[in-house]
């Protein structure tokens, strides 16, 4: 149970709720889950690259590092793509 209750994204919850009673506007609310549904993809590559390098009996902290590196890259590409073009 307490792996389910971590596993909710309790804070977008949150966000989307305060949206909603601040402004009452559900196309506002459909938006931001639109952006927070694409901004899980980067993040993906966390979870991908960390038991992959591990498997790879890579050190746990060097395994750590390079896949919050590769995180980081992802979301970066993830933010020229956006501007690039317009998709928020």
């Amino acid at each position: 149970m307490a792996g389910l209750l971590a596993s909710l994204p309790l804070l977008s919850i949150l966000s989307i709720t305060w949206l909603y009673i601040e402004t009452g506007d559900s196309l506002k609310v459909s938006a931001l889950t639109t952006n927070i549904l694409w901004a899980i993809i980067p993040s993906l590559t966390f979870f991908i690259a960390l038991p992959l390098l591990l498997k790879l009996q890579m050190n746990f902290y060097w395994a750590l590092a390079v896949s919050c590196i590769l995180t980081f890259a992802a979301y970066s590409a993830y933010m020229v793509l956006i501007k690039k073009f317009h998709l928020i």
